[in-house]
């Protein structure tokens, strides 16, 4: 197995956040993302995945890449969904990145 591969796990994501904000607690860093403590909660127990949202903002407030935040989550998809207006399609990274929000 690859050194640089790992799971998915939101909690490492939220943990090295919490540590670089030195946020004493999950409410904490929801006031500084600005999201619920129910929604710090969903991602925990992973049932509610990390949105594009949520993760510009970690992006905003870390000034890290968000390559970095999705290596910590563990996020090692080269592909994923965007929305269009008809329905969702398959899209690679570099294609991501021409697609304007």
């Amino acid at each position: 197995m690859d050194d640089d591969v790992v799971d998915y796990n939101p909690d490492r994501l939220l943990n090295a956040l919490r540590e670089q904000f030195n946020a004493e607690s999950d409410a904490a860093l929801c006031r500084m993302l600005g999201v619920r403590p129910a929604v710090l909660s969903l991602i925990r127990n992973r049932k509610r995945s990390i949105g594009a949202c949520l993760m510009v903002r970690m992006h905003e407030l870390s000034g890290m890449k968000v390559a970095e935040l999705r290596k910590l989550l563990g996020d090692r998809r080269q592909k994923f969904r965007t929305g269009k207006n008809d329905g969702y399609r398959t899209t690679t990274m570099s294609e991501a990145r021409k697609i304007s929000c």
